[in-house]
């Protein structure tokens, strides 16, 4: 098969006259992720014969080096990114390498344009070699930026050590990640941020950002140092207890369970009788203390009025939230206080709130008719769990008068018969599909006495 010249050229220039040699060799990622406006660092290698064979034995030198888009074009300068030959050449684009064997390439202040594929070329004095494979490069826009923790606690033992990671769509083992402390930076930068032998100094919100410019910042992470022994932590009777993780849907309402312990007595004050003076939830565990940005809180009558308090100032601390929103998903900290100390429950409780097009009515039978003096339990089902969720129902488009997310029906008469729905919420907006019941006599007749022809009431 013939092959005309400008095919061969290419192909020749793609393999380089000395590319049949193993030892000629360009190393990188086959992808690399960047975030746009961030800095990134592409790690790069090559290798290539100490001695030219075909010189007699004479030391090769490496001349020149380029990073380009264009593989066929790579030997030239005018379209390369970075060409040791040309000063022109992007001046965001910064060879971090050197002519031996570190072809490293820092990519400043980042654009969509800069999504591409480039390739590496180095130069002796006789001939060149183009990386055949060259590395995809992708921006994102960043804005899925976030600290995440080694711990899942907030609040760490003076002494103690944490991770951070900086985390996004990207893979940040290569970029310039920054870091903040209550706004002010710190002089560690790097994808991850080690802190260990921990003080009262390291108390703060983390963030971490893609620039100097901290365009591309992620939310804050509190981190709260505490003595060992903590400030009311003595002993395991200082306690909040309350689950991980809760799902509600958005618009409905839901309640937090929560409960909490602490000693009759103070044993510090000669056994005085101690007695919580000042409840508060918050999503902030070092500002629990304050008021200002408090969900509720007993001393602050200026607080989110859907967040209602529940509980005492015994042992319940359950948390209400009416007709939520989506910004309402955070983690809220639990804190009682008493005259003279003040204790905030460490774990805090993640809301994650949903949309709840998914609200389905589920029965524990498999079949809608049911005879006379039967029972049934129907149960509202959606992505979150319904066991603190105000749920009504109704049958036939009315209102009845039990709520909750289970609706247990005894002793059935005809009346019972109809179309079932569950809401979560009095407005009836995030309501189920109908699920149809049908109460029959021992004889399996309906209400008109007619044996396997039944008729439901007409659906609302």
């Amino acid at each position: 098969m013939k092959m005309n010249p400008w095919t061969l050229s290419v192909l020749l220039l793609l393999a380089g006259p000395l590319g049949a040699d193993p030892d000629w060799h360009v190393e990188y990622p086959d992808s690399f992720c960047v975030v746009e406006g961030s800095t990134a660092t592409i790690p790069c290698s090559f290798t290539h014969p100490l001695v030219d064979v075909k010189k007699g034995g004479a030391i090769l030198q490496v001349k020149r080096v380029a990073w380009c888009p264009d593989p066929l074009l790579c030997h030239r300068s005018t379209t390369n990114v970075y060409d040791s030959g040309n000063v022109r050449a992007d001046s965001r684009f910064l060879y971090l390498g050197d002519l031996i064997g570190n072809c490293a390439l820092k990519i400043n202040k980042t654009v969509k344009q800069d999504a591409k594929r480039y390739y590496f070329r180095f130069e002796t004095k006789a001939d060149g070699y183009t990386g055949r494979e060259g590395v995809t490069v992708t921006v994102t826009n960043g804005e899925d930026v976030k600290v995440r923790s080694s711990i899942t606690d907030h609040v760490v033992k003076e002494g103690g050590q944490v991770t951070l990671t900086c985390t996004s769509a990207c893979s940040f083992n290569q970029l310039d990640v920054h870091w903040y402390r209550n706004g002010h930076a710190l002089s560690e930068t790097g994808p991850a941020l080690h802190l260990s032998g921990l003080t009262n100094e390291d108390t703060g919100d983390y963030t971490c950002s893609l620039d100097s410019s901290r365009k591309k910042s992620s939310a804050p992470w509190s981190l709260l140092v505490v003595e060992d022994e903590g400030p009311l932590g003595a002993g395991p009777d200082w306690h909040v207890e309350y689950p991980d993780s809760f799902c509600v849907v958005e618009g409905s309402t839901a309640t937090i369970p929560c409960s909490f312990t602490h000693p009759l007595v103070d044993v510090k004050k000669g056994g005085a009788i101690l007695q919580v003076k000042r409840v508060a939830w918050c999503p902030d565990p070092l500002l629990c203390h304050q008021s200002t940005t408090n969900v509720y809180d007993s001393g602050n009558v200026r607080a989110d009025s859907r967040f209602l308090y529940l509980g005492d100032l015994i042992g319940n601390c359950a948390l209400k939230i009416n007709k939520t929103v989506k910004q309402d998903a955070k983690r809220y900290y639990f804190r009682f206080e008493t005259k003279a100390d003040g204790y905030t429950g460490r774990e805090g409780v993640t809301v994650t709130v949903t949309n709840g097009e998914d609200v389905k009515v589920r029965s524990s039978i498999t079949d809608n008719v049911v005879k006379e003096g039967g029972q049934v339990t129907l149960t509202c089902t959606s992505a979150c769990s319904f066991h603190q969720l105000d749920v009504h129902w109704y049958r036939n488009g009315y209102a009845l008068s039990e709520t909750g997310p289970a609706l247990h029906l005894s002793g059935m008469t005809n009346e019972d018969t109809g179309y079932y729905t569950c809401s979560l919420d009095s407005s009836g907006q995030k309501t189920s599909a109908p699920w149809s019941l049908l109460v029959v006599n021992d004889e399996g007749t309906g209400p008109q006495g007619v044996g396997h022809l039944y008729c439901l009431p007409f659906r609302p």
